[in-house]
């Protein structure tokens, strides 16, 4: 087993995934596969060739259901899979051409790897501040991650001959930032790359941005702290479940405080609040 699988979840991704998915036909590396799991039922590779976009290394699998969450999606995407290094990329973001060359050799080497993102809005297509805390690439632990990588965690690549790990499915939200600190507790971190190939775009509607989303992500945070009184998680490292726990209160503090600036006129939406907030944002865990 060689080579990259990049795997794709989808729930309503029909306006976006033909974006996604040129992006990967213009990587510099060839050498790819692409797992489409539906999570609505659709039929992504008849969607895509409504735009032309035909091509045998792109395959549609399906969760079963609807709406089960980006978590069965990634796992269904990851059971189907039949490469080594694996990709995971959110339906309505892109890849820089060279993402696949340039994070591939990191993930065989030390196991996994992130990237840095553009932060781009959807709408306009114009760069938005990305309000992560600087660091030089390298070999980074959990804390440092979390705050290096502010605005998304899905721009991980891994050697499954070395992350068993799945993504949880009780979670609704923050699940990758979970997945993070498995693989933090499996490597002893992740290598960081500065180099920013991911392209996360801002969208309405999506998980992160709607009217609710703040109580979403405080019932998720919610979960992820019985799970992780429960022993739900999967973690050895005592350090890295401390820290884990500090992220999700941490997370709590923000979204309270994002509920309480809304309310006071303070804030139009979430990431006016960070521009806001950058200091309390890059606090340090523990």
């Amino acid at each position: 087993m060689s080579g990259v699988s990049i795997i794709i979840p989808t729930y309503r991704a029909e306006a976006y995934i033909a974006r996604c998915v040129t992006s990967l036909l213009c990587q510099t590396m060839r050498d790819f596969e692409v797992i489409i799991a539906s999570d609505d039922g659709q039929d992504y590779i008849g969607i895509l060739a409504t735009h032309n976009i035909q091509d045998p290394r792109i395959r549609c699998t399906y969760t079963g259901g609807v709406r089960t969450g980006l978590s069965r999606a990634r796992n269904t995407a990851l059971a189907a899979a039949s490469r080594r290094i694996i990709v995971s990329l959110d339906a309505d973001d892109v890849l820089a051409p060279d993402y696949i060359e340039h994070m591939t050799p990191l993930a065989e080497r030390h196991g996994a790897a992130i990237s840095q993102i553009d932060f781009i809005d959807h709408a306009s297509g114009e760069p938005l501040k990305n309000c992560f805390k600087p660091y030089p690439q390298g070999f980074l632990k959990l804390e440092d991650l979390y705050l290096a990588c502010t605005h998304t965690y899905a721009s991980m690549v891994f050697d499954r001959s070395r992350i068993r790990h799945t993504w949880n499915e009780q979670i609704p939200l923050l699940e990758d930032a979970v997945f993070l600190a498995q693989c933090c507790d499996t490597l002893g971190g992740v290598w960081y790359s500065d180099a920013p190939l991911y392209r996360y775009f801002h969208r309405d509607g999506s998980l992160c941005n709607t009217p609710d989303a703040a109580k979403r992500f405080l019932e998720a945070g919610e979960i992820i702290s019985q799970l992780l009184e429960g022993g739900g998680i999967e973690l050895q490292n005592g350090h890295i479940r401390k820290v884990l726990a500090a992220y999700i209160a941490k997370n709590d503090a923000m979204e309270i405080a994002f509920e309480k600036a809304v309310k006071a006129g303070e804030a139009s939406d979430y990431q006016d609040f960070l521009n806001r907030n950058i200091a309390m944002l890059r606090e340090p865990l523990l």
